[in-house]
């Protein structure tokens, strides 16, 4: 398996002809850059050629909101399939962050990417993490994330304390919803797997 990879990546063969970046610095940490790439393939005698697409936008992290926002139209290649599609991909992913106050942060994530091969698809994955830390021994968090492709629900609970100094108590909790029909049953069209975790930490010695 390892060597049938390696055979592949050998006949395989990738170049950037030209390429264009362009960066705008707002402050030392806010900016807007901007590229632009022209790439030559050649595999098992054919000859592909495509553009990159690519935007991203950054906030500074000392600001209560932060984040980044990607954006890529893109050509690209789908090695792994052996007809070798060659379609575009459009991508959009963001995360960010918001201190509602100084115990309080909301930090989102989202991606969703879609590809124009042999079958259109479109992938979406996001999540959302809430952290409330009222003092410095004592912190609550909660994550919750969701994938359209294989239709899976996360949810997450943590919770510490922190009872002496560098020793913890961790409860966690873990529910994952399965809606896909790969089950092959129409009884066993969901699945849902629950975890509970306590753990304990404890400093013998400094």
């Amino acid at each position: 398996h390892r060597d049938l990879h390696l055979s592949l990546r050998r006949q395989r063969q990738m170049c950037i002809r030209d390429s264009i970046d362009i960066q705008l610095a707002l402050t030392n940490q806010a900016w807007v850059a901007f590229s632009h790439e022209t790439w030559l393939a050649r595999y098992q005698g054919k000859g592909f050629r495509g553009q990159n697409y690519n935007l991203n936008i950054n906030l500074p992290p000392a600001w209560r909101f932060t984040g980044r926002i990607r954006c890529l139209y893109a050509d690209q290649i789908d090695w792994s399939d052996p007809d070798l599609y060659f379609g575009k991909v459009k991508k959009f992913r963001t995360n960010f962050t918001l201190r509602a106050t100084n115990s309080l942060a909301f930090d989102a994530y989202f991606d969703v990417a879609r590809k124009y091969f042999s079958k259109t698809r479109t992938d979406k994955i996001g999540w959302l993490r809430i952290t409330y830390t009222p003092t410095r021994h004592f912190f609550l968090r909660s994550f919750i994330q969701a994938d359209a492709q294989t239709r899976v629900l996360q949810t997450n609970f943590l919770l510490a304390y922190q009872y002496e100094p560098l020793s913890w108590i961790y409860l966690a909790y873990n529910n994952s919803l399965d809606t896909s029909d790969k089950w092959g049953s129409p009884d066993q069209w969901c699945s849902t797997n629950h975890i509970a975790i306590v753990k304990v930490t404890k400093l013998l010695s400094r």
